[in-house]
């Protein structure tokens, strides 16, 4: 009966491991490797990525660019995102020079505060 049990459970071990299943061949995408108007060429020629074009040389049309200044405009999540990065940049400069104002370079005898 042991016996039965152990080559039962070899086989299930062995027939678990394998797989009919074909390998997965990914089809090829249906669209094009390079979007159109991924790149802009400049006067001289040379081209760069829609990424590094400022918002008002991908959007052309005047209606969409005035729709946009007012949406920028009257943003206050924008604005107040801008507050806050701005506030990390002073916090971020008091700490800096805190830290070169810390380290004076001069050569101290004193041991500092014991923790209480």
């Amino acid at each position: 009966m042991k016996t039965f049990r152990l080559a039962a459970l070899t086989t299930a071990a062995l027939l678990a491991g394998c797989s009919l299943i074909p390998a997965y061949q990914q089809p090829a995408a249906p669209v094009a490797a390079k979007f159109s108007g991924d790149t802009s060429t400049d006067a001289a020629g040379a081209s760069t990525p829609v990424a590094g074009l400022g918002w008002r040389e991908v959007f052309t049309d005047p209606s969409l660019q005035r729709v946009i200044e007012m949406s920028l405009a009257n943003n206050r999540d924008l604005r107040v995102a801008v507050l806050n990065i701005e506030k990390a940049r002073r916090t971020s400069w008091r700490s800096r020079r805190q830290s070169v104002r810390a380290y004076s370079g001069n050569p101290s005898t004193s041991s500092p505060k014991p923790f209480i």
